[in-house]
């Protein structure tokens, strides 16, 4: 079916092949095989956890995941154009994005992952302080074609910026360091992204 497949009983990742399959699957048959693969994926991750795996095998697995699913999104950037938007709704709340965290693989909605931001001619990135702030707060993943069709974004609204900061505070400070949260703080007040204020905001210690 064009994807590479990571058996749960095993530490490799092997290709798997079935002679009756179609040589272009619909892409109701892909976005059901991506769900699936997510499965097996977190099934294996938590066998081995739960069997107290060795530290290198563990960065093996996270490894062998991460390449599996860069094959698969970039097989399935091929066939953008197939797609529908009622073929990936079944994607809008299925965490199916993996990063690594802390040397351990977690899935994400695309609505919690950004692009990263590609390198100009001179082979550096050029950066602003919403790039800085991205960085900081919200996991980064390179350029997708399937990926942006589902929903990952370039950078995060102020909104969104300003929902972490109310949900986490304290997280949200660590991570950008104190001057960098005032100028966040300075740009909430200059231009509100809510057009009152909740409960939810009066109860959040992010001030």
């Amino acid at each position: 079916m064009g994807f590479s497949t990571l058996d749960p009983q095993l530490d490799t990742i092997h290709i798997a092949s079935r002679t009756k399959c179609n040589k272009d699957p619909s892409c109701q048959v892909l976005i059901k095989r991506l769900i699936q693969l997510v499965d097996i994926s977190r099934a294996k991750v938590e066998h081995f956890e739960k069997h107290g795996g060795r530290s290198d095998d563990r960065q093996k697995l996270v490894e062998n995941i991460l390449t599996l699913f860069d094959a698969v999104f970039s097989y399935l950037s091929t066939r953008t154009s197939d797609f529908e938007t009622r073929d990936v709704s079944a994607l809008a709340k299925k965490p199916f994005i993996p990063c690594e965290i802390r040397g351990q693989v977690e899935f994400y909605l695309p609505s919690q992952v950004f692009f990263r931001k590609e390198a100009s001619s001179t082979g550096a990135a050029l950066e602003d302080d919403h790039d800085v702030i991205t960085q900081s707060l919200f996991k980064q993943i390179k350029f997708n074609a399937f990926l942006s069709l589902v929903g990952v974004k370039a950078e995060p609204s102020l909104q969104e910026i300003f929902d972490l900061m109310i949900e986490k505070p304290d997280e949200v400070l660590d991570s950008l360091g104190e001057e960098m949260y005032k100028a966040v703080l300075r740009r909430i007040a200059s231009d509100p992204p809510f057009k009152q204020i909740t409960a939810s905001i009066r109860s959040s210690p992010f001030l």
